[in-house]
């Protein structure tokens, strides 16, 4: 019964001991990086927050931009077949001169009306 009376001491000794020792000899080391990078990880916390915003407002830009691109293509659609149409039109619209026409007739020219007057 004595040597576990002793034992208990002992033990409780050592505990109080443990508990009462300010630190380890690393410990404030320890402390410092621990605290270093916690800091750390808050500054790229708020650089994430900031990366993540700017990767939103980007999202949102390509979106737009996609949305007028695609109004722009209809756009040109539709001018590519008005264009069509007026070419058609122009090309069924041609009136080729006829060779008296080239040659200058006097009768249908104003010169020749100018000299039947004349005479």
């Amino acid at each position: 019964m004595k040597k576990i009376k002793w034992l208990f001491v002992a033990l409780c000794s050592l505990m109080a001991l443990g508990i009462a020792m300010p630190s380890c000899p690393g410990q404030k080391a320890v402390q410092t990086q621990i605290e270093t990078l916690e800091k750390n990880q808050a500054d790229l916390i708020k650089k994430v927050g900031s990366l993540e915003s700017q990767l939103k407002a980007a999202a949102m830009e390509n979106a737009k931009t996609k949305e007028i691109l695609s109004q722009l293509g209809s756009s040109l659609q539709l001018q590519e077949a008005s264009l069509r149409q007026l070419e058609s039109t122009v090309k069924g619209t041609h009136i080729k001169p006829s060779i008296q026409k080239a040659k200058g007739s006097s009768k249908n020219s104003p010169r020749g009306a100018a000299k039947k007057k004349g005479r």
